[in-house]
């Protein structure tokens, strides 16, 4: 039997469970403000990720329409944010 340290054995388990993505969709949230900015992040909420598509609920309408108009921008902070490519589409409500 092979031997693993904790640190090994945790991340295999977050790998090959949905824990992973969960812990992903948990950063986004709590560091929306520091992803988008003040602004933005006052405007939105009820951020949700489901199947690499972000979720945004805004409840400005020239914040929205600007959200609209940058989507890829706002895709590629979310990943940079992660360091990986997890979002790949936004949808704005």
């Amino acid at each position: 039997m092979a031997q693993y340290s904790m640190q090994d054995a945790l991340k295999h388990l977050v790998d090959n469970s949905n824990w992973g993505t969960q812990l992903k969709v948990i950063r986004i949230k709590d560091n929306w403000e520091t992803i988008v900015g003040i602004t933005i992040a006052r405007y939105t909420d009820q951020v949700q990720v489901t199947k690499g598509i972000l979720y945004l609920r805004c409840t400005a309408g020239p914040v929205k329409s600007e959200l609209n108009y940058n989507k890829k921008e706002l895709v590629n902070k979310v990943n940079e944010f992660l360091q990986e490519s997890f979002i790949h589409d936004v949808v704005i409500r």
